[in-house]
C-alpha cells in the first residue's frame, strides 16, 4: 500500500498548529496542578483528626477528588471557612472534565481552504 503524501504546510497553518499544541499543552498542564493540588490536600488532611475518615481512601479519578475535597470541605473543621468559595471552583473542574478528556486522549486535524480559512476537527 502507497502511503499518501500531503504538501507541505504553508507557514501560517504551521503556526496555527503550533498554537494550537502550546494551548492545548497548557490547558494540560494546568487540569494537571489542579490534580495535583487537590490529592496533595486530601493526603494532607489524611493525618488531620477532623478529616481522616472523610480521606482515608486515595483519590484516583477527578470526580473523586473533586467529591473528596468538596466533602472535606463540607465537614466541620479548619477548612470549612472556605467551602463556599472553593463550590463553584470545583464545580468548574467538573463541569470542563469532558474537555480536558479529549485534550489528553483525543486527536485534532486541521483542514484550511484556498481562501485560508481554517477549522480544527476534534476526535475522540
Amino acid at each position: 500500500m502507497k502511503a499518501t503524501s500531503y504538501p507541505e504546510p504553508s507557514d501560517w497553518q504551521k503556526q496555527l498548529i503550533a498554537n494550537a499544541a502550546t494551548s492545548r499543552g497548557q490547558i494540560i498542564a494546568a487540569y494537571a496542578n489542579i490534580e495535583f493540588v487537590m490529592t496533595h490536600l486530601v493526603i494532607c488532611c489524611q493525618r488531620l483528626p477532623e478529616y481522616a475518615a472523610l480521606a482515608a481512601k486515595f483519590p484516583y479519578r477527578l470526580e473523586t477528588k473533586i467529591s473528596t475535597v468538596k466533602a472535606i470541605l463540607n465537614a466541620p473543621g479548619p477548612l470549612a471557612a472556605y467551602a463556599d468559595e472553593a463550590a463553584p471552583l470545583l464545580d468548574g473542574i467538573q463541569k470542563y472534565s469532558e474537555t480536558r478528556h479529549f485534550l489528553v486522549h483525543g486527536s485534532t486535524v486541521l483542514t484550511t481552504d484556498l481562501k485560508g480559512n481554517h477549522r480544527f476537527h476534534h476526535t475522540h
